[in-house]
Formats: C-alpha cells, structure tokens, sequence
C-alpha cells in the first residue's frame, strides 16, 4: 500500500514540471508527511481539457457516498480490481489524476515480526513524480468533497524488498494519456498499471518520527542507519 507520502515542490515549480495551466493563488509549503484525510496536490484536466492543480483530500469519497469518514477505507485502489470495485469504477474510467510527490514511505518488517523500519523511496535527483490516482467529488450537505486516492500495483524488484504492494508511478511520456477522460483498453491499462522497474530511484531507512501524522518536518525524511543486521529482516 501507500500510506504516507512527501513534496516538496511548489505551484510555480509544478507547472514548469507538469504543463499546468491553472492552480491555486494559494502558495503551497513543503510537506513531509501527508497522512490520509489530510489534503495534497493533484494534477488533473479542468472541463477544457488543460491540465489543472488543485488541493484535494487524500481518501476516496465515492460520489454515492453519505459519509466522508468511508475515504478512510480508500486510501488505496488495487490495479487489479481498479475498473470493477464500486468504489473507484467511475473514476477509473474518466477521473483520472496524477499525485506529485517528492517521495513516499513505506516500513519493512524485522524478523521479530512487530518492529517496522521506515524507508523513504525516492528519484536519485530529488525531482518531484507522479503516482496514478482517481478522484472524485461528492456533496454532502451542500458541501462538495473533492478527494482522490493512489493506485497500487504488485512491486518491483526494488520494492519487493519491502513490501508486497507499490503505488503505480506514470511516466511523463504517459501524462496526456492517464489524464484523458477516455477509458482504457485492456492492453494499455495492463502497460500503465503493471509493475515494471524504477530507473533512477533509491530507497533509505528514516527514523520512527514518519510514524506520527502529527510530525510534520524535515527531521521526518532524514536518513538513519540502517538497522543492525543481526536483527535481521522477515522477508
């Protein structure tokens, strides 16, 4: 899964990096720990079809929806279910978005079988990329919800060494494409959604302060030692 994330970029850089046309006045800060319900940048076309950013809640709330607190549950879409789940069917198929980040965490199991030890995974020159996303906008009240979730597929040969599960990365020669509010076809959703190797992509060990959504700064994607080896891992 993709339970926590990182960027560290502003609007003005984002634009230059992903051709956006408009995005809000509002300057956005680094981050370094974005938890689920908590809101984050995404990049997705606007109704004449330029591409747009805009500040969204992380955790997917259907459109069908009569509660928000169900975005809890849909932080994540799995790839292989993606086009069929309630949940994500509709979006999958015209609402799609790019997540920038500037990294994401994810915790590797001891050989204890409880300590988890953070790693940060991230390009080698520190550019922001894109994970595949959906959103989606539902009105409660007479409050609109626009949130979005991350798309998982099985890992690479980098992150299986963490975890079973990666968040989908589209390259930038596949941004016009995603974005598109056309369906895919079989062949082009298995080329985007499977999992295939990160070229220029690094992971290191952060300390335990990731693990608190309350924290929030720099100390939180500072590298630390690797963990003792004699503790070894569960693989």
């Amino acid at each position: 899964m993709c339970g926590r994330f990182t960027y560290r970029y502003t609007w003005q850089r984002l634009s230059g990096l992903m051709g956006l046309v408009r995005w809000p006045s509002v300057e956005i800060t680094p981050r370094y720990n974005v938890a689920p319900s908590q809101t984050a940048p995404v990049v997705r076309l606007s109704a004449d079809g330029t591409r747009e950013g805009d500040l969204l809640r992380w955790g997917l709330v259907p459109s069908w929806s009569d509660a928000p607190s169900i975005g809890h549950r849909y932080i994540n879409a799995r790839a292989e279910t993606v086009g069929v789940k309630s949940a994500f069917r509709i979006a999958f198929s015209r609402q799609r978005c790019l997540v920038p980040v500037s990294g994401f965490y994810e915790w590797r199991v001891l050989r204890d079988g409880t300590t988890k030890q953070p790693y940060l995974i991230s390009r080698t020159d520190g550019e922001p990329f894109a994970l595949a996303g959906l959103w989606d906008r539902c009105v409660m009240d007479g409050a609109a919800i626009e949130s979005f979730t991350i798309i998982t597929t099985s890992p690479n040969e980098l992150m299986s060494r963490l975890h079973d599960r990666m968040p989908v990365v589209i390259d930038e020669s596949d941004f016009d494409r995603w974005l598109e509010d056309v369906p895919l076809g079989d062949a082009e959703r298995s080329r985007l959604l499977g999992a295939k190797p990160w070229d220029g992509f690094e992971m290191f060990p952060v300390g335990r302060l990731v693990n608190s959504p309350k924290i929030d700064a720099p100390e939180v994607s500072a590298r630390v030692a690797e963990p003792d080896e004699s503790e070894g891992f569960l693989f």
